[in-house]
């Protein structure tokens, strides 16, 4: 189960009123796919969702008041439910516990989601970038659209790749 808390959307926001709900219990969902509206005293923000899975309980209504890190939305995560990692395995992830002073910049591993705008991650869909194999510029790691850019220029402008030549 992945539990989506009320992110800090910046600039001393503290708290979001639920706008609109774009998923009910029970929908599958995709990753990115939006799945919320927020009001905040600056704006209307749409909110993706951040895994692919089926929503499980909704725990903030419409018109609702919510607080920074107050759970919002549990989501069934599809990875988590379809995937069985070997016991050897599940015990070295259960056990393994990071360095809190660690910040980890760059290329996302596996399993860790990579941080983008969904503009970016719409426009690196649209030209099948896959954001996992870049490294963002901005802070911390984060993809940036003169990154999407770039990488498209990149893609676009490689020589293709030569076939060999037939056997004489």
């Amino acid at each position: 189960m992945y539990e989506f808390k009320l992110p800090d959307v910046g600039e001393g926001i503290h708290e979001a009123e639920i706008a609109n709900w774009l998923v009910k219990e029970g929908d599958s969902i995709a990753l990115d796919q939006p799945m919320l509206e927020i009001q905040t005293d600056k704006a209307l923000v749409e909110i993706p969702s951040p895994v692919a899975g089926t929503i499980a309980s909704i725990n903030v209504q419409n018109g609702q008041m919510a607080q920074v890190g107050d759970l919002l939305v549990t989501i069934q995560d599809d990875s988590t439910s379809s995937v069985e990692l070997p016991s050897e395995v599940q015990q070295s992830v259960s056990t393994a516990t990071p360095d809190p002073t660690t910040t980890t910049i760059g290329i996302a591993g596996p399993g860790q989601r990579v941080l983008a705008a969904p503009a970016v991650r719409r426009l690196a869909r649209e030209h099948g970038i896959d954001l996992s194999q870049l490294s963002g510029s901005g802070d911390s790691g984060r993809v940036l659209l003169s990154d999407i850019k770039q990488a498209i220029e990149a893609k676009t402008s490689a020589p293709p790749t030569p076939e060999p030549a037939p056997p004489v």
